[in-house]
């Protein structure tokens, strides 16, 4: 999910209020502001969603990793810690020589 909306989140969650809470702390934990329907406010409803592609970013130091793990989770998303990877180090060839 590149961008959070009320529409995909209601899919994922299959229930709107679950959906809404969630959306509201992705806003909250990724800085993107307050949701709700008040001045100032990013509407629900915005198709448009919240970019969490560019939050979840390695390159973004405003959001703490903790955050990003949260949003991500949140989003149905997996960061790159929860990917299985091995280490090239136990391949290394030492030299005894």
């Amino acid at each position: 999910m590149l961008n959070a909306n009320l529409k995909d989140l209601t899919e994922m969650y299959g229930d709107a209020t679950k959906a809404l809470n969630a959306l509201r702390e992705i806003g909250d934990l990724g800085g993107f502001g307050t949701i709700g329907d008040g001045p100032g406010q990013i509407h629900p409803l915005f198709q448009g969603g919240l970019d969490v592609a560019g939050v979840l970013s390695d390159g973004n130091t405003a959001v703490s990793e903790s955050a990003k793990n949260r949003i991500a989770k949140l989003c149905g998303e997996k960061r790159k810690e929860e990917f299985a990877t091995t280490s090239s180090a136990d391949k290394k060839q030492t030299d005894k020589q």
